[in-house]
């Protein structure tokens, strides 16, 4: 838990110390990862809407300024750039050719962090669920980070025809 000092502080750490912190957190299983970025998602929404401005003001945002904000706010933080796209009915993508996450060593797994990270960031915006799957990864021999959302009944839904496909060979 978060006490009030430390809410609004940042600190910076060397790009390889956030490596080095998400590899250990590895250990402890993806669903842990996977929380702590949500942890991380939701805090990082606190700083996305600073105290005058509520999740409710960012949802009022046209959607360009909105992923602009939001992809300024990882840059400038040294995570990488983001990308927004649509991909496919009620499904949006970021997309990253240089995400953080994904420079390590081990190249197992995805960007599992990143993932709780995005999630619990868009769930505090949206004020709904949604849900997160990384489809491919750069960590795992991918040229770019890809992150899809959308409700998690959509998701889900593109996540059967994804892996129908390539079932099917297509």
């Amino acid at each position: 838990m978060t006490d009030t000092k430390t809410s609004r502080r940042e600190v910076t750490l060397p790009a390889a110390a956030l490596v080095d912190l998400i590899a250990t957190a590895r250990g402890a299983g993806a669903d842990a990862l996977r929380e702590r970025g949500r942890s991380a998602g939701r805090m990082l929404a606190e700083r996305l809407t600073s105290p005058n401005d509520a999740a409710s003001t960012m949802r009022a945002l046209p959607i360009d300024l909105f992923w602009k904000r939001v992809g300024e706010v990882f840059s400038s933080r040294g995570w990488g750039t983001l990308t927004h796209g649509e991909a496919g009915p009620g499904l949006g993508e970021l997309r990253s050719s240089d995400w953080i996450e994904a420079d390590r060593q081990d190249r197992a797994g995805g960007c599992g962090f990143t993932a709780g990270v995005l999630e619990g960031l868009l769930q505090a915006v949206a004020g709904s669920p949604l849900a997160i799957e990384e489809t491919e990864c750069r960590a795992t021999g991918g040229s770019t980070c890809r992150f899809v959302f959308g409700s998690p009944a959509a998701v889900r839904r593109a996540g059967r025809a994804t892996t129908s496909a390539a079932t099917l060979g297509v």
